[in-house]
C-alpha cells in the first residue's frame, strides 16, 4: 500500500490515546515514516523545539486540541510545518491546516503525506 515519496520523512504526532498512538506508529513505519510520540501538551511543545520534523499530525478530537493550546503553538511557533489535523469536527479557523474526517484509512494520510 505504499504510496510514492513518503520514505524518509518524519513527523510529530501529538496522541494521547495510547491504542491510536501504537495503530499509528505501525502503520507509518512500516510506510518507512519514522515518528516521534507525544501525549501530552508540555511533552509535545518540548519535543517540538528539539527536532525538525516534516510534518505535524494532530490527532485528538480538534477541539481538545485547541483548548490545551497546540494548535495554536504550531501556528505561533512553527508556521511553517504542514500540520494535519483529524477530527470528526472542523474547527471554524482551520485556516492553514491539512484536515482529514474521522473515520479515515491509512491510504488516506498517506495520499495526503505524499504531497509535504
Amino acid at each position: 500500500m505504499e504510496v510514492r515519496g513518503n520514505r524518509g520523512l518524519h513527523g510529530f504526532v501529538y496522541e494521547p490515546n495510547p491504542y491510536l498512538a501504537r495503530v499509528l506508529r505501525r502503520g507509518l513505519e512500516r510506510q518507512g515514516i519514522s515518528i516521534t510520540l507525544a501525549a501530552d501538551v508540555g511533552e509535545a511543545m518540548a519535543s517540538l523545539e528539539k527536532v525538525a520534523y516534516h510534518f505535524a499530525l494532530v490527532e485528538p478530537c480538534c477541539r481538545y486540541g485547541y483548548l490545551n493550546g497546540i494548535v495554536p503553538y504550531l501556528r505561533e511557533n512553527h508556521a511553517t510545518l504542514p500540520r494535519i489535523l483529524i477530527s470528526s469536527w472542523l474547527p471554524p479557523d482551520c485556516r492553514d491546516e491539512h484536515f482529514l474526517y474521522k473515520p479515515f484509512t491509512l491510504r488516506e494520510l498517506l495520499e495526503l503525506l505524499s504531497k509535504f
